[in-house]
């Protein structure tokens, strides 16, 4: 199951980068470190800031994508499970 994640353009660009400075990038990788995510961007290589803010995550399930949410909004990040291709 993914999740879509939104962050600021600055520390989307830390992420992209591999070298996250900020506090905020800091967090957001100590908890998907923790999770056993991994932040990757929906549009790699975009020049554009909107689409180069928006990362994915595969959670194992939807317990563990509801915890990703759950964590990286506390942390301040737009994050939402991706809802299903197709009607269940």
């Amino acid at each position: 199951m993914q999740v879509i994640v939104h962050l600021d353009p600055e520390v989307a660009k830390e992420i992209r980068d591999g070298i996250p400075q900020s506090p905020r990038a800091n967090e957001l990788m100590n908890i998907t470190d923790r999770l056993g995510v991994k932040l990757q961007p929906v549009h790699p290589g975009s020049p554009d800031p909107g689409l180069g803010s928006t990362f994915f995550v595969e959670a194992k399930d939807a317990l563990h994508a509801a915890e990703t949410v759950s964590q990286l909004q506390a942390a301040g990040a737009k994050a939402y499970m991706k809802p299903p291709a197709e009607m269940p």
